[in-house]
């Protein structure tokens, strides 16, 4: 059983008067509850906005694992409720008091389970199985900048799917599993600024994503001083749907609602490799002595993009897909054969990037900063010149003395 509470405060303050004796608080970064004279604000005093959030959550849950002979199995559920307040302490509800939002009582739950079976001394197979419904967080439930509810905010839903194979001999490890997991009904709100410069909120919902794809993992050491590894991932991971987003003017609620379409299905998800392999080789030439090198190598990382951006349903083109690219790096470490006070030594160093590989290591899609231009339109977009990128490190290394105790 567990019990967690929290409470954030969001305001501005004035931090540097730059000479003046008070800064004078115009009527809309104003307090509902000052006197005119309170509108000459001092070092420290809050202006602007002044409201405190909070997350109250209650939960609890229980697993059980099963052992019987070549098989093990394992359980778990949990159910949670959490309950969001906001108090806008700039604001008079109308009787004098500060505005005040509180949410119903929102529950989600989990369940997961899962079992391995030892085919042979050597060979299991093993499959879990998931379901979560999970809380939408507090964005998602209230507006903080204007003060209102969301209107029927919904869980998101995760369902996951995994199966594999381990196999376990005296010179080889290998281990294999497929993985199936759909996020549904993903919400996510995006801040916009609107024409008279005042700051306001879009909802979108219904952002599902499927990723599935294959993991491995090996090593193979035919000898007591070489041993080779092996591990990756290669996955597909799409967004399902287009989605919609809604637009209200609180300030005005007489004004319907504007609803905005992306058109996001069948995108791939990007910010992340889709397909990862590492190599590498371990040798032990000496007693405590331990050399490694190892290679890794990413591809189909297709650049991070902003669904709000999407708005053109003829425009389905993917994400730029930055480059695939490999590091090589050098790890070795030597346990030194004697003791200092009863202190063992050891000596290591890395090398990172050994062959200062020049490489993009993420990417931002049609940036808003890079893109290339003419009369304020991307001229490519979703290709290399119209992405913001970030290059990996250069070659770093370390190397240090560890105590051991």
């Amino acid at each position: 059983v567990d019990w967690r509470t929290a409470e954030i405060d969001h305001y501005r303050e004035v931090r540097n008067l730059l000479g003046g004796s008070y800064y004078l608080a115009p009527a809309n970064y104003a307090s509902d509850f000052w006197t005119e004279a309170e509108h000459e604000r001092g070092l420290g005093d809050r202006v602007g906005y002044d409201n405190s959030n909070t997350v109250d959550w209650f939960g609890f849950f229980g697993q059980a694992e099963y052992s019987l002979g070549r098989l093990t199995a394992y359980g778990m559920a949990g159910y949670s409720t959490i309950n969001y307040t906001y108090t806008d302490h700039f604001k008079d509800d109308g009787t004098g008091n500060e505005f005040v939002l509180e949410s119903d009582n929102i529950g989600g739950y989990q369940a997961k389970g899962g079992a391995l079976y030892n085919i042979t001394d050597k060979l299991g197979a093993y499959g879990n199985v998931g379901y979560v419904s999970k809380v939408p967080i507090f964005d998602a439930v209230i507006d903080d900048i204007n003060g209102v509810f969301s209107e029927n905010p919904e869980n998101e839903k995760f369902t996951s799917l995994e199966a594999g194979l381990n196999w376990f001999s005296n010179k080889l490890t290998a281990k294999v599993s497929y993985y199936y997991t759909l996020w549904n009904d993903r919400a996510i709100s995006r801040g916009i600024t609107l024409a008279d410069g005042s700051s306001s909120l879009i909802f979108i919902t219904g952002m599902d994503q499927l990723h599935m794809g294959l993991e491995f993992e090996g090593a193979y050491q035919p000898i007591n001083w070489f041993r080779f590894d092996l591990a990756g991932s290669v996955g597909n991971w799409n967004y399902i749907d287009d989605v919609t987003g809604r637009y209200k003017d609180y300030d005005n609620p007489e004004q319907p609602d504007v609803t905005y379409d992306y058109y996001i299905k069948d995108l791939k998800v990007g910010d992340a490799p889709q397909t990862q392999v590492a190599v590498g080789a371990s040798l032990f030439p000496l007693k405590g002595l331990f050399v490694q090198g190892t290679y890794r190598y990413y591809t189909s990382h297709y650049a991070n993009f902003d669904p709000q951006t999407r708005t053109d349903e003829t425009d389905r083109i993917q994400s730029w897909s930055a480059p695939s690219y490999g590091v090589i790096d050098l790890h070795a470490r030597y346990k030194l054969p004697f003791t200092i006070g009863g202190l063992g030594l050891s000596l290591f160093g890395h090398v990172f990037n050994a062959l200062d590989e020049v490489y993009v290591q993420d990417a931002v899609d049609n940036s808003a900063y890079s893109a290339y231009r003419v009369d304020k339109v991307i001229v490519n977009p979703h290709m290399a010149d119209a992405a913001e990128v970030f290059l990996g490190l250069p070659r770093t290394f370390n190397v240090g003395l560890q105590l051991n105790y």
